[in-house]
């Protein structure tokens, strides 16, 4: 996959931004931003920060809550299950 790192090399590690290249042409990571969770020696796993899709939280759910909560497509991979990235841990 083609990623930028930042110019001064940095290594991808939990916490940090990956930015797609811009002409990188992939289905799921094309123009995509992805906010990387864990990479080690045993892999990665990100969340596609800028992929809304037209769902909200209360269609697929019935968690309660707010109605208007957009839903994100993360990639190609573990469909089935749903991640939440929050600022309000006592909601969830």
């Amino acid at each position: 996959m083609d990623f930028i790192l930042p110019k001064n090399k940095e290594k991808p590690e939990a916490g940090k931004l990956l930015l797609s290249d811009p002409f990188f042409q992939d289905l799921h990571f094309g123009r995509s931003i992805i906010l990387l969770a864990n990479h080690d020696e045993d892999g990665s796993f990100g969340f596609v920060l800028n992929k809304e899709i037209e769902i909200t939280l209360e269609e697929i759910t019935d968690l309660g809550g707010p109605k208007d909560v957009p839903i994100f497509l993360g990639g190609p991979v573990e469909k089935d299950r749903i991640f939440f990235i929050h600022t309000c841990p006592d909601l969830i």
